[in-house]
């Protein structure tokens, strides 16, 4: 049975994933409008230029029709942003146009209704969040959990367990040398100044308890509520906070952090990271030119594990 997840916009139309017995293909999400434009002749000149880009004399020659006929189907598949120009070069005078359909598939959305768990594949680009961490491929940082043993001024132990997630998803943009992870009381001063990918609030991870004093939105170690130097704000319910910030220790380097009051609050933070990347390249609300934000969780089906976020800044 084929499952469609939603993916990020694209300049033609947006992009998903369709999953078909647990391969993931990419694919075009269509709206009516486009489909109404579709024929038997479209959907073949489809097929081709998802297969390679073409030029419409390529296409007019392959499926044995006159070269008008497929000029006009492209015009049609233009307007209705179905395909797109992928070079263009002077011929004779004119200029010869090469289009293509990026992408495997095209799907059409019939219902709203949502998958439980979101399905995540590799991806060609890379979210502007997670670029500063990856290069040429390869993931280019060092991720920093808190240690399960009592450790650190607040004796507590870590169990961001959510950073698996955060991992997996990773794995669908890059690839990684051993080893991925290393505890909080394990990485060593040189290591700090790398980049660095940070998960757990400050009473679990020493790394977060120590630049703590330098991030735009950062705990009030007095009750471990959440302050925004951003818009003023005081969160004292359980929210999580993602935020890209040069690293204290290099300014050369970057530094992501992935953090709650609790583990809930850092799970909120994963969740709202992967299924809002966009709304990250904006920026904050109050200063769009800072990428951090705090996000509210929702367990809305009652199953104990949080399911929906919401942006609050």
């Amino acid at each position: 049975m084929a499952q469609v997840a939603k993916g990020q916009k694209q300049d033609v139309s947006p992009q998903a994933t369709l999953f078909v017995n647990e391969e993931g293909y990419s694919s075009k999400l269509a709206d009516f409008s486009q489909v109404s434009a579709l024929s038997k002749d479209r959907l073949e000149i489809l097929r081709r230029l998802a297969a390679e880009p073409m030029y419409p004399a390529e296409i007019a020659r392959q499926l044995k029709l006159p070269e008008q006929t497929v000029y006009y189907h492209m015009r049609s598949l233009v307007s209705a942003q179905l395909v797109e120009i992928s070079s263009e070069e002077q011929k004779q005078g004119g200029t010869a146009k090469r289009y293509s359909f990026p992408a495997d598939s095209l799907s059409v959305l019939l219902s709203e209704r949502k998958a439980k768990s979101a399905r995540i594949s590799r991806q060609r680009k890379i979210p502007a969040i997670f670029a500063p961490f990856v290069k040429n491929g390869v993931f280019d940082a060092r991720m920093v959990v808190g240690s399960p043993d009592p450790h650190g001024p607040y004796r507590s132990r870590g169990s961001e367990f959510c950073a698996a997630e955060v991992a997996m998803y990773l794995g669908g943009i890059c690839s990684f040398e051993y080893p991925l992870y290393y505890l909080d009381t394990e990485i060593i001063e040189q290591q700090r100044k790398h980049n660095l990918i940070a998960l757990g609030g400050p009473k679990v991870n020493t790394l977060v308890n120590d630049v703590n004093a330098a991030l735009p939105i950062r705990f009030d170690k007095s009750d471990f509520s959440i302050y925004s130097s951003l818009s003023k704000k005081k969160y004292t319910e359980d929210v999580g906070i993602v935020e890209l910030v040069p690293n204290p220790y290099n300014p050369k380097a970057k530094m992501l952090i992935i953090a709650g009051s609790s583990h809930h609050g850092t799970r909120i933070g994963v969740l709202g990271l992967l299924r809002h990347q966009r709304e990250f390249e904006s920026g904050n609300a109050f200063d769009s030119a800072v990428m951090a934000k705090v996000i509210a969780g929702f367990d809305e089906d009652s199953d104990g594990i949080v399911d929906t976020v919401e942006i609050l800044e």
